[in-house]
């Protein structure tokens, strides 16, 4: 059962006009620290309350996105469709392609610099320019080769790089895609 006091305050910040988007909100199955009940319960909350203050979201989902569509779809509508990302994205093609037909953004951070699946970094090749943004999840993800230390948002750049080499674009091209997509997503 949510806690209303908790609930309560939620709904003032969404009122802030300092309040950019809400999150991150989602489902993560890989640590054991609520049930999946009562994390979406708290999901379809923030997405409405998302929905209500045309706010974007951003989505953390781990191992849970089978889980995720239904509520995400149950709650979308073409009159008010969800806006948001879905960060630090690690997940499968076709889960990409799901998000992407649904209008998401994609969130790729230092984890690009230092898998060694070559099917991430074929998804991650794949996004399109038009939808990816760039974070850093500090203080967690440090890019390589700053592994072991603390995450930070000027290694930014370092991701930026990585993905512009992957893709085979020019820096400058990502910084200004990416830069478009923020500012789309959160109407900045």
């Amino acid at each position: 059962m949510l806690d209303m006091p908790t609930l309560d305050q939620f709904v003032a910040l969404a009122t802030s006009d300092k309040v950019v988007a809400v999150g991150e909100c989602g489902l993560d199955y890989f640590y054991e620290h609520s049930d999946p009940a009562s994390q979406a319960e708290i999901l379809r909350f923030q997405i409405k309350l998302a929905l209500e203050h045309d706010l974007p979201l951003i989505f953390h989902v781990r191992d849970a996105l089978d889980d995720f569509w239904p509520i995400f779809d149950s709650l979308n509508s073409g009159d008010k469709p969800i806006r948001g990302v879905l960060h630090s994205y690690t997940d499968s093609p076709a889960n990409l392609q799901k998000a992407l037909d649904r209008g998401l953004y994609i969130g790729v951070n230092g984890i690009a610099t230092f898998t060694r699946s070559e099917a991430q970094l074929e998804m991650y090749r794949s996004i399109p320019l038009s939808r990816i943004l760039l974070e850093t999840d500090s203080p967690f993800l440090t890019p390589s080769p700053y592994r072991g230390s603390i995450c930070e948002p000027y290694h930014i750049s370092v991701t930026a790089e990585f993905v512009a080499n992957l893709r085979k674009i020019h820096l400058s091209d990502l910084a200004a895609a990416t830069t478009a997509n923020a500012h789309n997503l959160f109407n900045l």
